[in-house]
């Protein structure tokens, strides 16, 4: 507590230091006179009195100034006269100043924006309760390299006769025509088990999600929204009781609003519907087209978890050798799932902006090392007058951290602009679900960022400046480098114009990684195609006959636009989707056997 109080009387010297210096040197006064007193009582004429007190007293200007740094807040006031300095100096060349400023910003601004997306998509957990017990579960051949979707006999096989698992849910992409409101709609939908939201442990902000038994096809005419869509509908305010659309031709009661955040599997979804199967679909195991995701039972654990599940898969391996032959089951994190892919993409780019920012602090170093030298001869005349090499070292980092606060605000808010641009356009296509924002997180990296570049460009120059030489300095008559050193300033430009060109050649190399890895050729000429899709309603169009009919009509009016050279219809788009395969059973050239058999994608 006496700390506390001492240092709080120290700070109410900012507001009152000339009333301190005047009673430090009423003291100084008091302690003179008083000893010029006691030598004029022994005999000594008054003026060589006084002279004899101030010899025995000692340097008064040296003892009064050490007296107010013990009494005061002294290298508070020192740092604001280092400021206020600093400040008048930066002023004064604008042209430096906003060149560092401009340069600074670009690196940290990059650096800040790339830090937000690799937290939000690599580093934060996804937003559901203990998300760490939650995996994807896929099959797996073992002449394939990748995961793949999951038949719909096997999840239920798997779901029946796992114990590791406090819930299993499967769930799959849907398209839909949303009518029988003001305006009819395209949606992304997802059809989605009964488990799954229980599964995610995510409640609805009203009404409920699904029962177990509402996945069968008498009851299934049930649906959860999206917020977003609800209040696009039907309106914030209006009653859940009693709403309902017409999905794909089927009236469909709406059940539930999920919250506004939640976004599984992507933020395109917008309606959950039942995964309703007929019993010959469930029983299908050759179609392989859900994806499955599961919870952990409390006490169990991922390893665990995946020896269990290669027992299930042998023994459905050794029950249905047709179809489950050579197929496992592989087992992940459910976030390691959803950012696999981009985990090296994010990583490489986010590796060439720091390369970026280190660029930058080169030349912002080597622009201040060559102002800081032609300001030798200023630092020789502060040595000269007292000030330690400290001193001169102090003032050149607060002139750095001046220059950081100001390149930081900048950058942080072309950092915010880069993380706007990146949700309005790429954020929905991403597999997983980022909340890509500027928290406490991004701000506190943009400020840790920006305190650093003080330490990497205004370190060394500050120490290397602050060597003075006072007879050299002063002789020199001016802010020149006296010409000994001018072959130390050419090797110090020689040496941040090559470390320019290796940072340059190491970002554009990862640059040029991260192009190859995100530019795939198609095999196919992609420009001056456009694309639609068309989603039939069951209810009208029961038939294939009916199906056929239908796209041959839509495909003649297409063909009459003017612009339009040719049309055509495929059930999914190439690179897109899952494309019906079958299982080739039979040989049909030498160069084959019988347990190389390959799959037949079919569109």
């Amino acid at each position: 507590m006496a700390n506390v109080k001492s240092f709080l009387r120290r700070l109410q010297t900012l507001w009152r230091s000339e009333q301190l210096h005047n009673e430090i040197a009423e003291e100084m006064r008091f302690h003179i006179d008083q000893r010029a007193a006691d030598n004029i009582q022994r005999g000594m004429p008054p003026a060589e009195a006084r002279k004899e007190a101030e010899r025995r007293f000692g340097g008064v200007a040296r003892i009064q100034e050490q007296s107010y740094e013990l009494r005061s807040a002294g290298w508070i006031e020192s740092f604001v006269q280092d400021v206020v300095y600093g400040s008048r100096l930066l002023r004064r060349t604008p042209g430096f100043t906003l060149a560092a400023v401009l340069t600074l910003a670009l690196g940290i601004g990059a650096s800040t924006a790339m830090f937000s997306i690799l937290y939000s998509m690599l580093l934060r957990p996804l937003p559901y309760p203990q998300p760490e017990k939650l995996v994807s579960l896929a099959e797996k051949h073992i002449s394939a390299a990748s995961r793949g979707p999951v038949s719909a006999a096997n999840f239920y096989d798997w779901k029946d006769q796992s114990r590791a698992f406090s819930g299993v849910a499967a769930y799959a992409g849907w398209s839909l025509n949303m009518t029988g409101t003001d305006t009819p709609e395209r949606l992304k939908g997802a059809l989605v088990s009964p488990e799954l939201f229980d599964v995610l442990g995510v409640l609805p902000v009203r009404g409920r999600t699904f029962m177990p038994d509402e996945d069968q096809s008498a009851k299934s005419d049930v649906a959860v929204v999206s917020s977003k869509l609800w209040d696009r509908v039907f309106g914030p305010k209006a009653q859940l009781d009693g709403q309902s659309v017409v999905l794909n031709g089927t009236r469909t009661s709406i059940i539930g609003i999920m919250p506004a955040n939640f976004a599984f599997p992507s933020r395109e979804i917008e309606v959950w519907v039942p995964l309703s199967l007929s019993s010959q679909n469930r029983q299908n195991r050759e179609g392989k087209w859900l994806n499955v995701i599961g919870r952990i039972r409390p006490g169990a654990n991922i390893a665990q978890l995946r020896d269990s599940m290669n027992v299930i898969a042998q023994r459905l391996q050794q029950s249905y050798p047709g179809t489950n032959a050579g197929w496992g089951v592989d087992v992940v994190p459910l976030h390691e799932n959803q950012t696999g892919r981009l985990r090296s993409r994010i990583l490489t780019l986010f590796a060439a902006v720091t390369l970026l920012l280190l660029i930058a602090c080169s030349n912002v170093a080597g622009l201040w090392l060559t102002r800081s030298i032609r300001r030798r001869r200023e630092f020789a005349i502060r040595a000269a007058i007292g000030a330690g090499r400290s001193r001169i070292v102090r003032q050149l980092l607060t002139e750095s951290l001046l220059l950081s606060l100001a390149a930081g605000t900048c950058g942080l808010a072309l950092g915010y602009w880069v993380i706007q641009i990146v949700r309005g356009t790429i954020l929905n296509t991403l597999p997983a679900n980022p909340e890509i924002v500027m928290d406490s997180r991004v701000l506190a990296f943009g400020l840790m960022l920006s305190l650093s570049t003080v330490v990497v460009f205004g370190l060394v120059p500050a120490l290397r400046v602050s060597q003075v030489n006072l007879q050299h300095s002063l002789k020199s008559g001016g802010p020149g480098v006296p010409g000994s050193k001018l072959t130390g300033r050419r090797l110090l430009v020689v040496s941040q114009v090559a470390l320019s060109f290796v940072l340059l050649a190491g970002a554009g190399l990862l640059t040029k990684s991260f192009v190859r890895l995100v530019s795939v050729n198609p095999g196919f000429d992609t420009h001056q195609i456009l694309t639609m899709e068309i989603n039939l309603p069951r209810a009208r169009y029961r038939t294939s006959a009916q199906h056929i009919a239908f796209l041959q009509h839509v495909l003649e009016r297409v063909r009459q636009i003017p612009g339009v050279e040719s049309a055509s219809a495929v059930s999914d788009l190439p690179l897109r989707g899952n494309s019906m395969t079958f299982k080739v059973l039979q040989q049909v050239a030498q160069r084959t056997t019988a347990g190389s058999l390959p799959d037949a994608g079919v569109r």
